[in-house]
């Protein structure tokens, strides 16, 4: 399916989205549904299911495992592959004002990750240089895989303000569910199970 087709058709007031964008304090945050094709996203949580991670990640009472290398994840390459493409940088950049935004061809940070019940993802700033590309990073983005979510079951996408004193803003765990920050942005994530592309 063409990703950012779908995109398109779905989300076609950039103006709307950029102000939307703009006005999450302390900087900018952007949660959109249906970001991407149900198809897309159930086969991409297949394929999740089915993987062999490289990577245990625990740090600061954080727990999750991570899948960066992509090269026996055909659906998870061709999501990076159009999110990467001009077209869909483009629509960033109507939406963010930055149209200097250049995809990390290495994942760095990125690709598939879960957390299993009962583990979480603490309150933390995502990191803001890339070493392999000499590049500071702009944006994270975040797709949910998670289908049939309970709220009770907590876990959604929080934006926090510098001094970790309060959620400013919370994103949906809903299948196909889309999250959008700045870099610099403090986040957290308390999880049941929760699966998501990074």
């Amino acid at each position: 399916m063409n990703i950012v087709k779908h995109v398109k058709d779905n989300f076609p007031s950039v103006s709307r989205l950029n102000k939307q964008y703009v006005a999450t304090p302390p900087h900018p945050t952007l949660c959109l549904d249906n970001f991407i094709p149900l198809d897309t996203v159930r086969a991409m949580k297949a394929e999740c299911d089915s993987l062999q991670w490289d990577k245990e990640f625990t740090r600061a009472g954080s727990h999750m495992v991570e899948k960066s290398d992509l090269d026996d994840c055909p659906v998870a390459t061709d999501v990076k592959n159009q999110l990467s493409s001009a077209s869909f940088l483009k629509w960033l950049g109507d939406i963010t004002g930055h149209y200097d935004i250049i995809p990390d061809p290495y994942m760095v940070g990125a690709g598939y990750m879960r957390c299993a019940r009962g583990n979480s993802l603490k309150i933390h700033t995502d990191f803001n240089f890339n070493n392999d590309l000499k590049l500071y990073r702009m944006l994270s983005l975040v797709i949910y895989l998670n289908e049939d979510w309970q709220k009770e079951w907590n876990g959604d996408l929080q934006f926090w303000d510098f001094e970790r004193k309060g959620c400013v803003k919370k994103g949906a765990m809903e299948i196909q569910s889309f999250g959008l920050s700045w870099t610099s942005r403090t986040v957290s994530l308390s999880k049941r199970h929760i699966q998501r592309w990074i």
